[in-house]
């Protein structure tokens, strides 16, 4: 369950390449470590994510920002 967590449409200017219509970006806290593969729910939604960022300025994951595919 992700409390702190928030879903991102992509700016339509960066689809192509690894970005693809339709995905989606979440930022969420550090309390549930996310890993690529892994399948996250929204409502009746499932994505695949697709990969992740973490930040982690002093030296603990701090933010996860995820790329997700619906369905995938």
């Amino acid at each position: 369950l992700l409390k702190d967590a928030i879903f991102k449409s992509y700016d339509k200017s960066l689809v192509g390449g690894n970005i693809e219509q339709g995905d989606r970006e979440l930022v969420s806290n550090s309390d549930v470590a996310i890993t690529t593969g892994s399948t996250i729910k929204a409502g009746s939604d499932s994505y695949k994510v697709i990969s992740v960022e973490i930040k982690a300025p002093a030296g603990d994951a701090l933010v996860y920002i995820s790329q997700l595919r619906l369905g995938a």
